[in-house]
């Protein structure tokens, strides 16, 4: 895995580090200026629809009252990965996943861990709004 070392110093703002990780084309940049415990945290998690893998051992931490960016070209897995994150991947016919995703030190594909918990501590906002039945 190559490191790369960013820095970005925004107009009268603090100087923030940032540390690409690159796996292929998906970069995953969080802020590491300050030091904090995980809140969330990927080991080696692959996930596949059908035969094709779409994610091949992404391990990344997620800070606790951080952004963590992920930024790929079209195609490289950042909506899958962010599926994976609250457990939507597993509701794709033929998608799977392994690997773990550690919410509070607790893996959320766990044995015994409720999915539909699992998404109600971890929310997405989806790139075009979804449309609901209205009375």
């Amino acid at each position: 895995m190559n490191k790369a070392n960013i820095v970005i110093e925004p107009l009268q703002a603090p100087t923030f580090r940032c540390v690409v990780q690159r796996d292929e084309t998906l970069s995953v940049a969080h802020d590491v200026h300050h030091v904090s415990e995980d809140k969330m945290r990927t080991e080696g998690l692959r996930a596949w629809f059908g035969r094709t893998e779409a994610l091949k051992g992404i391990s990344i931490p997620i800070s606790r009252n951080h952004v963590t960016a992920i930024i790929g070209p079209s195609g490289c897995g950042k909506s899958t990965l962010i599926r994976c994150l609250n457990r939507m991947h597993e509701v794709v016919a033929g998608a799977r996943a392994i690997g773990q995703v550690l919410l509070d030190a607790v893996d959320i594909y766990g044995r015994g861990v409720d999915p539909v918990l699992v998404r109600r501590r971890v929310g997405m906002v989806f790139q075009r709004p979804n449309e609901t039945a209205r009375d």
